[in-house]
């Protein structure tokens, strides 16, 4: 499908501009700021919210607009590095098709942590995995994940706490409380070591593994040459004359140092000023974010 900047600039100018009094270029940079906006709090959400620092990880572009505005919802959260993986746009379509068999089961096993009868449970649990085995068809090297849903008495969600077999046959229930004490606290910031807990589920992941497929390593090759053009980065009233690369001519240990675009088959990577990208062996875009 051929892209119509003609006719996206006419549907902005139509639809947005005009009934708010705008310049078209201001008012697409507001699209592209709100969206930005969106995705950033996404991230949180997964990793604020779940007791994770944004600061200590990389983040990896994924989807056809994910590596178009990566870099600026990585600066918002003062994550340093971005990872671009190989086929970006098809992500998802590749993942699916690599991924490991998984099928999960729940049980309903409602008692308090105190008075839990492991004999029971690991009778249950082992009922479960023999299910689980029925189900696989990658069952030659297949990984049980076991999980049990916890709460403190009175509370309406539950927390999932890993646990092993062997844990579950020693009955080990201090180290079970103490797993499910510090999940709590990572998560919420606190715990209550005095309170009851009860159980509600007990889970099972059957993981069948599929074998993995190898990409080939890349080559260096000599210095791409980029054509250049107007791109707007952040400021509707003076775009910057940027280098335009594509990705397939970038050879392992390639770098580029921002403002760039970096296209391929389904999306583009952009690179704002201070951003430093180099290109893994393995054909992974590694970017230094700048002004981290």
């Amino acid at each position: 499908m051929v892209l119509d900047a003609d006719g996206a600039r006419a549907g902005i100018e139509r639809s947005i501009a005009k009934p708010l009094k705008m310049d078209t270029i201001e008012a697409a940079q507001a699209i592209v700021e709100i969206a930005i906006s969106k995705m950033s709090l996404a991230v949180r959400e997964v990793s604020v919210e779940k007791g994770y620092d944004p600061r200590e990880f990389a983040l990896v572009a994924s989807g056809g607009a994910g590596p178009l505005h990566v870099c600026a919802i990585a600066r918002e959260l003062h994550i340093p590095k971005v990872i671009v993986p190989l086929f970006p746009s098809h992500f998802s379509a590749l993942g699916m098709l690599l991924a490991d068999e998984r099928h999960d089961f729940t049980r309903t096993f409602y008692c308090d942590l105190a008075s839990l009868d492991f004999a029971a449970l690991a009778t249950v649990h082992d009922e479960m995995a023999g299910e689980a085995k029925k189900s696989l068809r990658h069952a030659a090297k297949a990984e049980f994940q076991t999980e049990l849903d916890l709460r403190y008495v009175g509370q309406e969600f539950t927390l999932s706490v890993p646990v092993s077999r062997d844990l579950i046959k020693r009955g080990d229930r201090q180290k079970i409380r103490a797993a499910f004490d510090a999940l709590y606290e990572h998560r919420y910031s606190h715990h209550s070591p005095d309170e009851p807990v009860e159980m509600v589920n007990i889970r099972l992941a059957a993981i069948g593994k599929r074998a993995k497929l190898t990409f080939p390593k890349l080559t260096a090759k000599t210095a791409a040459k980029p054509k250049r053009r107007d791109v707007y980065l952040g400021d509707p009233k003076k775009p910057v004359s940027c280098p335009i690369y594509q990705r397939p001519d970038l050879g392992a240990g390639a770098r580029i140092s921002g403002p760039a675009l970096i296209e391929e088959h389904g999306t583009t990577t952009v690179l704002f000023k201070g951003d430093s990208c180099r290109v893994a062996r393995s054909g992974e875009l590694i970017i230094d974010v700048g002004g981290v």
